[in-house]
């Protein structure tokens, strides 16, 4: 009857008129009952079959804007198709329907990472490891956004520290937003000016920056510990780590391991100290000035988080060279998607050599390698080696690395004696794909 939605225009045709339109990309069945369902005019039920189902099309949604935009075959998708914007820079974003209308549709927002922090010549200190910027992903439903257009901001990573006797603060990154969503800025590693605590413990961010190496002016012979550094944001990111004290031979010569900065996939790492007191010239009954008992190591940064939907594999050849470097794609971001690692700790570097101090890693996934540490003559001891590009492209074994453009890493945390610098934090970048059908 037309009240129920059925009605029969031939003999053999019926016909079925929800009372709301059926969902898209769905697979539907049609279930007849035999009493009462459809008779004939002799009072014979129809028994029907389980041949009845089909399947509703996709969705025409669909968007434009990004730096970057193609298409990409891949049997993932439901459609063996997916659609990529790619935003490394600010701009506008339009969507046709609702993004919980779109089929298999994965977003990546993420902010600028922080600098890491400085440190002060001809001081023995060193900085804490930039923490990374906050990383949030989502699924069409998650993102909850109406069609319409937004404007997508992508932050930069915090100012990079010139070389100076008299440095000021490190800075924190920037915001990244896509319409009402926002990810932070990674909050910058603790370092110079002292004695202002507020300069010493990495803030508080998407992801934290890491503690300097510096907890007070009377630390024990050895293993002084830091204050942990600065706090994460939850779902974006992870707090900083702990510096760390040695006094190498006498009250007055004390050296620094600055903490790693967090990352959106864990947390920065505490420094490490020596396991013995080094003096200044070993009599023969000691090892060598080079013995890893005398050694201490920075933190290293967090790792960044995973997201496979924009790996390696699936953005590599389909992003200009000089824009998104291949050599950033496979290494930083690999084949799980890697964004926002921190920046690795700086540690002292020791005139003497005795003990070699070594700067941090920085996190997989764009993190900055923290500055400082040779033994002496200068030899790459920042761990040995630094993984994965050091030293290319060659910089000196001094200077800590920026954090990666586009993953939002944090920078290096500098090294005392010598050059000041610390590292540059990384910008950040927002991705979005969904299933197309194919041409």
């Amino acid at each position: 009857s037309p009240g129920s939605g059925l009605s029969i225009v031939t003999s053999s045709q019926l016909v079925i008129n929800p009372s709301s339109d059926l969902s898209y990309d769905t697979q539907y069945y049609v279930e007849f009952n035999t009493n009462p369902g459809i008779a004939n005019t002799h009072g014979a039920y129809y028994k029907g079959d389980n041949t009845y189902a089909f399947k509703t099309k996709l969705v025409p949604f669909t968007a434009t804007g990004g730096n970057y935009t193609f298409t990409k075959y891949d049997t993932s998708s439901p459609t063996n198709f997916y659609k990529y914007h790619i935003f490394t820079g600010s701009g506008p974003l339009s969507m046709s329907h609702p993004s919980s209308q779109a089929v298999d549709l994965d977003w990546m927002l993420v902010a600028g990472g922080a600098t890491g922090g400085s440190a002060h010549s001809p001081t023995y200190y060193a900085g804490g490891g930039g923490g990374a910027g906050g990383v949030r992903t989502g699924t069409g439903p998650t993102m909850a956004l109406s069609a319409g257009s937004y404007t997508v901001t992508v932050g930069g990573g915090g100012a990079y520290m010139p070389p100076s006797t008299n440095p000021g603060p490190s800075y924190d990154g920037n915001p990244s937003s896509f319409g009402p969503i926002t990810a932070t800025g990674g909050g910058n590693g603790g370092g110079y000016p002292f004695p202002q605590p507020a300069y010493r413990t990495g803030r508080p961010g998407g992801s934290g920056g890491g503690t300097a190496g510096h907890p007070d002016n009377s630390p024990p012979d050895r293993g002084a510990s830091t204050p942990p550094g600065g706090s994460g944001s939850p779902g974006q990111g992870n707090p900083g780590g702990k510096g760390g004290t040695h006094r190498r031979n006498s009250p007055s010569t004390k050296v620094h391991m600055g903490g790693g900065g967090g990352g959106a996939g864990g947390s920065g790492g505490n420094a490490s100290y020596p396991n013995y007191n080094a003096p200044s010239y070993p009599p023969s009954s000691y090892p060598g000035p080079t013995w890893s008992g005398w050694n201490g190591t920075a933190g290293t940064g967090g790792a960044g988080k995973p997201n496979t939907a924009f790996s390696s594999t699936n953005l590599a050849g389909y992003i200009p060279e000089p824009a998104f470097p291949l050599q950033e794609l496979v290494q930083e971001v690999g084949t799980t998607g890697l964004y926002g690692g921190g920046g690795g700790g700086g540690a002292s570097m020791d005139p003497q050599g005795s003990p070699a101090m070594r700067a941090g890693n920085g996190g997989s996934g764009g993190g900055g390698h923290g500055g400082g540490a040779w033994t002496n003559p200068p030899t790459q001891q920042n761990p040995s080696p630094f993984v994965p590009e050091w030293p290319a492209p060659s910089p000196s074994y001094q200077y800590a690395r920026p954090g990666h453009q586009y993953l939002g890493g944090g920078g290096g945390g500098g090294q005392g004696y010598g050059s000041v610098v610390s590292g540059q934090g990384g910008s950040g970048c927002f991705m979005l794909r969904y299933a197309v059908p194919g041409d």
